[in-house]
């Protein structure tokens, strides 16, 4: 994995440390009660269709999302701002299920780190996932494309990229409401 000191002080990631096999589940969200501004760092521990655990942390002085267990490990990194895994991670963190109490800590934090999250990601954690996730399963790709654009996310690769991810997400999570099969689905699409 990639890391750059372009944070004094902090390495950043733009990668995953070892790319995961979706469907990806939420094993845990806790608040560690190690104090800061934003009452203890959080963190986020996720489990890939391989058993590969990967996690990730809120930081307890800006709330940042940031890569591994706590910011005091060695291997602690922010994510770089407008990078492919911060772009992945707000689109598919919203969708993954867990016990309500994580779920809602969970998406506090995204909320709060969405305000140091680049552009793109920024603009992701405020759209209206029912809405999306349904156009995703009806297959109406240049509709939400063109939903995406008026939503603020001007960029037509990082509207790709969010429509890849949460496809995966929602073939895996909720295979059965798609009319087509995973290999019709994108036929025609990129040619």
């Amino acid at each position: 994995m990639p890391l750059d000191d372009s944070i004094p002080g902090r390495a950043t990631a733009s990668e995953w440390p070892v790319v995961p096999r979706y469907p990806l589940r939420l094993l845990s969200v806790d608040r560690c009660r190690d104090g800061g501004p934003r009452h203890g760092t959080i963190v986020v521990e996720l489990i890939d269709a391989a058993e590969l655990r990967t996690t990730f942390f809120f930081d307890r002085f800006l709330g940042r999302l940031c890569l591994g267990n706590h910011e005091d490990d060695d291997s602690a990194a922010f994510l770089k701002r407008d990078s492919s895994l911060e772009r992945e991670l707000y689109t598919v963190l919203p969708g993954l299920d867990g016990a309500p109490e994580h779920v809602s800590l969970l998406r506090e934090a995204m909320t709060h780190a969405a305000t140091y999250a680049g552009e793109a990601s920024c603009a992701i954690s405020r759209l209206p996932w029912p809405d999306i996730d349904a156009l995703i399963i009806a297959n109406a790709k240049m509709i939400l494309l063109a939903r995406l654009r008026e939503l603020g996310l001007k960029s037509l690769p990082h509207g790709l990229e969010l429509l890849t991810a949460r496809y995966q997400l929602l073939r895996a999570t909720r295979g059965a409401e798609f009319s087509h099969m995973p290999d019709e689905y994108w036929d025609g699409f990129y040619s």
